[in-house]
C-alpha cells in the first residue's frame, strides 16, 4: 500500500511539478493546451500557499 506524503514531501513534489510544467515548450502546443497548462500550474501554486 502506498503511504501518504507528509507536508514537506508534498511541497517538494508540487515544486517539481511546477518546474516541469514551466519547462514544457509552449511553441509546440495549441492555445487550449497552453491554457490548460497555465490552469494546472496556477492550481499547483495555490496548493503550496
Amino acid at each position: 500500500m502506498k503511504r501518504k506524503l507528509n507536508a514537506e514531501e508534498m511541497e517538494h513534489e508540487i515544486g517539481i511539478a511546477i518546474i516541469a510544467l514551466g519547462n514544457i515548450n509552449h511553441r509546440n502546443l495549441s492555445e487550449v493546451a497552453q491554457q490548460q497548462l497555465r490552469i494546472a500550474k496556477d492550481a499547483l501554486e495555490r496548493t503550496r500557499e
